[in-house]
């Protein structure tokens, strides 16, 4: 009860400050798999604040669970970036027979790399992922470091800027348990706090 009232009394303090805060630089941004069995596609327009950007890294959370009925080996997804590489290869591809899974449990890829430094542009994307009895977890996503960028989480819809979108963004992703912005492993009722102290800050 007491971490509700500060978390409330967070939420109220922040009303007051107003529902725009000084723009910060934005440092990353994050794309998702699609989920099993699904595809999507999607688009970055050209007054899009991430547009121009450069990726200096990459890193890949992947955490599959696979479930009897399937098997690891036959897992398979795909997501095309909208990223202009030198080697024009901005596709992220993942194979449980590459990975050398097999069988049913619960199956990870954590890495970072350089293979797709390049330049945001304007583009569709998408995402596509094989039809199996499985899930991909939480804790899965890409996500793209910029060069000059400064850290601010609180930029959480990745606008480039941190006003009332991200506080809508942010419980969107605190409702499905993504949004463990204190970084204790976890998405609890201390993310909220956490998150409208860096809002106010406009970081």
């Amino acid at each position: 009860m007491q971490k509700m009232k500060s978390v409330m009394g967070v939420i109220g303090v922040a009303a007051v400050a107003g529902l725009s805060t000084a723009a910060q630089a934005q440092e990353t941004h994050r794309f998702y798999f699609a989920p099993v069995g699904n595809s999507y596609s999607a688009a970055i327009f050209g007054d899009n604040p991430i547009v121009g950007r450069e990726v200096i890294e990459t890193r890949i959370e992947l955490h599959v669970r696979v479930d009897a009925g399937s098997d690891a080996f036959d897992f398979s997804t795909d997501i095309l970036l909208p990223i202009e590489t030198p080697t024009f290869n901005s596709v992220v591809y993942y194979t449980g027979q590459e990975q050398g899974w097999f069988g049913t449990g619960t199956f990870h890829v954590s890495e970072v790399t350089d293979r797709y430094n390049g330049f945001i542009i304007p583009a569709r994307y998408g995402a596509e992922t094989v039809p199996m009895f499985a899930e991909i977890l939480e804790g899965s996503y890409i996500e793209v470091v910029f060069a000059g960028g400064g850290d601010c989480p609180a930029d959480w819809d990745g606008s480039g800027g941190v006003d009332g979108d991200d506080i809508g963004a942010f419980f969107n992703d605190w409702q499905m348990g993504d949004a463990d912005i204190d970084q204790s492993g976890g998405t609890d009722g201390d993310d909220i706090v956490e998150f409208f102290v860096r809002w106010q800050g406009g970081c």
